[in-house]
């Protein structure tokens, strides 16, 4: 937009229900940081402009709503008669889980399971007995229609 000194962002504040100016900035961008895993977060902004020492703002702009990925999930998995197990702990903010396996450390990820954010467990039956497998969950928060998921780690197993 010409003729502004710069944009103001505002968050809402999900406690008090209001919103804060957080930023002024004279870029069309703006990069938060320190921002907590998993949380949804609502923003807009508003031109301004200074003339003689007086602030001048435009109407509000259209709101926005985003999230952040969520947190690393902490599992395990243990091989059992042809069957692995894989546990793992609740992820704040998560909407579900999703379990994934492989046949082969570089071997391709294969969806088994998507869960709700209540169930911490999945069995795999019907593997291949002294085979190893390779696991992992994702943790997956679903806001205004769009999914974010967590970054994942790796584990195998070998099935007795």
């Amino acid at each position: 937009m010409s003729g502004v000194t710069g944009y103001r962002v505002y968050q809402y504040n999900t406690s008090t229900k209001k919103w804060k100016a957080v930023a002024n900035t004279k870029s069309t961008s703006y990069t938060f940081s320190k921002l907590k895993a998993g949380t949804t977060y609502k923003y807009t902004v508003r031109a301004y402009k200074t003339l003689n020492g007086t602030t001048y703002l435009s109407p509000k702009y259209s709101t926005f709503t985003t999230s952040t990925n969520l947190a690393t999930v902490s599992f395990t998995v243990t091989g059992g008669n042809k069957k692995a197990t894989v546990k793992w702990n609740k992820v704040a903010g998560a909407t579900g889980y999703k379990v994934y396996y492989k046949t082969s450390k570089n071997g391709k990820w294969i969806g088994l399971k998507t869960t709700n954010n209540k169930t911490t467990s999945y069995t795999k039956t019907g593997l291949t007995k002294d085979k190893t497998y390779y696991f992992t969950v994702k943790a997956y928060r679903t806001v205004g229609g769009k999914t974010y998921n967590g970054n994942y780690t790796t584990k195998s197993v070998k099935v007795k």
